[in-house]
Order: C-alpha cells, then structure tokens, then sequence
C-alpha cells in the first residue's frame, strides 16, 4: 500500500505513526508546505514541492506572514504529473487553510488517490459548534466536503466518555516510543518541553509553586525551540527569572535538543508538566507516558483526554497557578501513590499508544 501524508510541517507528532506504516511495509511519502527548525527526518525527509508563482507573487505584494506558510500552493500540473506517476493508495491531508484543502482535495480525486482528513479537534465536532447562529457555515462546510469528495475524517483526539459511531468519522489515536524505564522516586524531578514564547508558561509554572522547588528540593528542566528573535527575547526572559529567584541549582534551561535525544530527559524526571495555554495537541505528553512519567496538562490542551484525572495524571484549570499548584501538591503530599501512578501510566500508553493499537483502528478507516 502506498500512503501518502499531506501536512505543514513534519512535527513530531507524526513520526511514530509513519514508522508503524514502515513496518507493515507500506510506501510513505511526506509533503510539506515548509520545514522547521528542529525536525527529525531519521525515518523519512520529507518533500517541498516547487510553489506555484502565483502565490509566490501574492505573499510578496500582500506580505502575508502565516503560521506553517498557509498560502502555499504546489505548481498543480507538475504535481498532478507526479502523484500520477507514483499511484498512492490514501492521501491523509491535514485541514490547513480552506483555499489550500480545497486545491489539494480537487488534485487528489484527478489523481484517484482516497482522501481521509485528518484534524487534531475532538471526535465529537464540538469545534464546529462555536456559535450558535440559524445556519452554521462551519458544519455545512465540513459535510459538503466530506460528500463531494467522498472522504473519510479522522482525529486522534475524543472525549473519554464520548461514544463515538459515525459514519465516515473515525478516531484513529496517536503513537508513541513505549520504554519501560525504571525511573528514580526519591524526589520530584519534572520536564517541561515548549517552544520559548508566553503562551508555553514557562515563567507561569515557575511563579506557581516558587517556594516549593527550593523547600523541597524540586528540580525542574525546561527544554525550548530557540529559532528566532521572539524566541530570544523570552529565553533571555527566563533566564532572567531563574537567576532572579536564585533557582540556578534547580532548574535547568536546555535549548534546541535534537528529538531522537529527548528520551534521555523522559528517563531521568518522574513528573511531565505542560503548562502552555490552548495547546492543540501535545505529543510530549504521550512521549512521556510512554516511559512511564505522569503527566499534567491544562484543560485547553487537546491531549488532554489521554490523561485519566487522578490515575495517570493530572488536569488544572486553565492559565490558574493556584490549581496548577494544587496538582503539583497533591503528588508532593503522596509519593507512593505517585509511584503507582507511574505504572498506570505506563501502561495506559502501551495499551492506548502503541503501534499494534494504532494500526488496529487505521485498518477499520480503510475497510
């Protein structure tokens, strides 16, 4: 089966679904709209298509500056040749701007290639439903392109409690590295990742248990992107914090760390902690269940619905340091339960994240 994946950028939330397609001997192929500054292409570049003049010009005249370059085109007939020559079985095309889906959509079905969308937005379409006027163009849209496309839709994202059977909608999870590390308890050693940049909450997460890290010995390392001057300008921020509060010999600042050595990090911290604020859908947080950390994530973040409140991990309220806090506590006062939890964890993901179970749900998309 050749495959095809039609995305922004290859983040690494995708990486570990390409290698469950390699393994079962799939063709894959990954074409981007841009590259980023951290990108692991271990199991596959990925390929940028030469865009299409016109768009070139617009950006240029208009000077649009979009997250992920979403005005690109590909020039269309030399892509039209080159899907023709290659013959792929699916397209997943990530909904990424409505000019760019809809060109994309119309160059898949010339080229007879079946088209599943994918999107990081809960199985329950409750993104659809944002507001509540007499005709809701959103929903209308999201169908109509379904049908005349004859598409499928999947997301690796649902409600715990959502009983999902709809036709042509399809839940089909994330993947992660499963790696049983056997890890140290005898303090709390926490991992954040996130780009340097406010809405990641580096300096909030600090702020919210600052008497905390120093009294009981916490040790926190914060991994961030540091590709422009934006970036810069909030890591010199931080660090500005951290020597400010005489945090020197507990929390560590690291920048840049290449993905395939992050799994260094996960083993040697028992607690992940994502902060950020409306974060679409983490991966870290399943990496790090996937070596057995527990987790903790705002309830704005979309992977939040991996994490089973009070079990494996820990849901705060939004941008509220006092709850964020508040779940910190709640493993500081019980270890030993923390301990457990770090075997739920564990096995939440390699029951939920693995490889075996991903392929068992993109096997009941194509059939």
């Amino acid at each position: 089966m050749k495959i095809l994946f039609l995305v922004p950028r290859y983040h690494t939330n995708i990486i570990e679904t390409i290698n469950s397609h390699l393994k079962l001997g799939h063709k894959v192929e990954i074409h981007v709209k841009n590259y980023g500054y951290i990108e692991d292409y271990s199991n596959l570049k990925p390929l940028k298509f030469e865009e299409l003049y016109f768009t070139k010009v617009l950006k240029k005249i208009f000077k649009f500056k979009t997250i992920n370059n979403s005005f690109y085109l590909p020039q269309p007939i030399k892509y039209i040749s080159y899907l023709k020559k290659n013959k792929f079985n699916y397209a997943f095309l990530r909904v990424h701007g409505l000019v760019y889906t809809y060109v994309i959509s119309c160059i898949l079905k010339i080229c007879g290639i079946k088209i599943i969308y994918y999107q990081q937005t809960n199985l329950d379409l409750s993104f659809l439903n944002v507001n509540n006027r007499f005709i809701n163009i959103r929903k209308i849209e999201f169908y109509f392109r379904l049908k005349i496309f004859n598409a499928k839709w999947v997301t690796p994202l649902k409600n715990n409690d959502y009983k999902y059977n709809i036709k042509k909608l399809f839940y089909l999870p994330f993947v992660v590295k499963l790696k049983k590390y056997k890890l140290n308890f005898t303090n709390l050693n926490i991992l954040t990742i996130g780009k340097f940049v406010n809405r990641k909450n580096h300096i909030f997460f600090l702020e919210s248990i600052l008497d905390l890290i120093i009294l009981k010995n916490i040790k926190i390392t914060i991994v961030g992107e540091l590709s422009n001057n934006d970036h810069y300008i909030y890591y010199k921020k931080l660090l500005s914090f951290v020597k400010k509060n005489k945090l020197q010999n507990n929390v560590f600042i690291k920048k840049n760390i290449d993905h395939n050595k992050i799994y260094n990090l996960y083993k040697n911290n028992n607690l992940f902690v994502l902060p950020s604020t409306n974060e679409p859908a983490a991966i870290s947080i399943l990496e790090a269940m996937g070596c057995g950390l527990v987790t903790i994530c705002s309830n704005t973040c979309g992977t939040r619905t991996y994490i089973k409140n009070g079990k494996n991990g820990y849901i705060f309220k939004d941008n509220s340091k006092k709850d964020l806090r508040k779940k910190i506590t709640f493993i500081l006062d019980d270890m030993n339960k923390f301990k457990k939890m770090s075997d739920i964890s564990y096995n939440f993901a390699n029951s939920n994240l693995s490889s075996e179970n991903y392929i068992n749900h993109f096997e009941n998309v194509i059939k």
